[in-house]
Order: C-alpha cells, then sequence, then structure tokens
C-alpha cells in the first residue's frame, strides 16, 4: 500500500491554474505537521484535474476518466464501446486476457449487459450497491474484449456517491479497472493517480481517500448448477 506525502487534491475546479496538496494530519503513516505542495497546472497542454463536467464530456464523447469509488479509483469508459475499451487496455498497458470489470447503477442497468440469476438478484439486494463483483453469462452487447473472450462478464454497483452520479448521467454501463499501470500498486486518492499516469492521465474526478482501499471480492455466478 502506498501513501503518499500530499494525499489529497483539494478542489476539482477545471479553471483552476494552481492546486494546493496537503499532508492528511490524522494518518499515523505520516510525518507530524503540514506538508504543502503547490503545483502549477496549464490545462491547455494537459488535462488532468477536472470537475465533474469535463469528466462527463470525457466520457460521453468517447474518451477516459478517473473517477473515484469505495475501493480504489477507477480508470472509467463507457464499457459498450469498442474503441474506448482499447483505450483503456493502452493506457493501462493491461493484457488483453485480463477481462475488465463494468459499473452499473443497479440491477436493472445489470440486466441490459449480463443474465442476472436469481441468486445473484437476492445478493445484489443484500450486498449492491458496494464492493461485491458477480460474475455472469455476458450479454451480445458487452464486447468480448471486455470479458477477455469469455461468454461471462464481471460487473458490480460501486457505493460511492460521485461515481453513482456520473453512471446516472452517462446512463451507460462503465468499465473501470483501478487507475494505475498493470502490476503497479492501486491508487486511493486523486494524486496516486497523477503520479502514476503524469500527463498521459486523463482528467481526475477528485472524491477524496477512499474508504476501502482495497478491490471489490469477486463472485463466480456463471454456473448454472
Amino acid at each position: 500500500y502506498r501513501q503518499n506525502s500530499a494525499s489529497q487534491v483539494l478542489g476539482t475546479d477545471s479553471n483552476a491554474t494552481t492546486k494546493s496538496f496537503q499532508a492528511h494530519q490524522e494518518s499515523p503513516s505520516y510525518a507530524v505537521g503540514y506538508l504543502i505542495i503547490r503545483i502549477s497546472i496549464n490545462h491547455s497542454s494537459n488535462n488532468i484535474t477536472a470537475g465533474f463536467t469535463s469528466c462527463r464530456k470525457s466520457l460521453l464523447n468517447g474518451g477516459l476518466a478517473v473517477l473515484p469509488t469505495e475501493t480504489v479509483y477507477g480508470l472509467a469508459g463507457v464499457g459498450t464501446n469498442l474503441s474506448v475499451v482499447r483505450k483503456i487496455f493502452e493506457l493501462k498497458g493491461r493484457p488483453a486476457h485480463n477481462p475488465l470489470i463494468m459499473h452499473v447503477l443497479g440491477i436493472r442497468e445489470a440486466q441490459h449487459i449480463s443474465h442476472i440469476t436469481p441468486f445473484a438478484s437476492k445478493l445484489a439486494d443484500s450486498f449492491w450497491p458496494g464492493p461485491l463483483t458477480f460474475v455472469l453469462p455476458k450479454r451480445e452487447i458487452v464486447p468480448y474484449e471486455v470479458t477477455a473472450g469469455l461468454d461471462t462478464v464481471a460487473l458490480r454497483s460501486p457505493a460511492h456517491p460521485l461515481f453513482r452520479s456520473m453512471l446516472m448521467e452517462v446512463n451507460k454501463p462503465l468499465a473501470a479497472p483501478s487507475a494505475n499501470r498493470t502490476n503497479q500498486i492501486s491508487p486511493t486518492t486523486a494524486i496516486e493517480v497523477l503520479d502514476e499516469f503524469g500527463e498521459d492521465c486523463p482528467p481526475i474526478l477528485d472524491g477524496g481517500i477512499c474508504d476501502i482501499g482495497l478491490e471489490s471480492t469477486v463472485l463466480d455466478l456463471s454456473s448454472k448448477k
């Protein structure tokens, strides 16, 4: 688990040119006191720190955005758009045999991309939204690039309010693996994402520190037995 001394981006106004970063005072992992780092961001040369509207626009226009979840920050894109899915794999350096998790608001949206079983529906009633991923038979609308060639799709309903608001605005399922290069530590703050991708970073919607800090639990419900 990596923690940076500058743990939280303060403000997400895409028109700002200067951002302040402040160490989390209460964490035992940090040195006592505050560390202030001021970073000037030229938004004409790289689109790194952005607000909700900028991230929504990027997603709707076939781009990517970094969104907070209760687990870790996700590198999000419309999961039914093949060109967008390829952008996710390319930016992460993710091998094609590693499938992506699709994010939906709830069971109704999940039915559009998967064949929901009665047991999955009962589990969703108890554990969604939250950090529980189901593996279910996929529908044709889901590209095989998302599922690594499998006839099943992994999906979950995130609990973070900002991610849920984005799902409502975009009105499409979002593929969103952790926002880091393959084999690197999953980020739990916006600044860690920025450190990871640098000038290649898509717009980030800062939601503070992730509550859980670990990826979701995956439950395979695809068997008919």
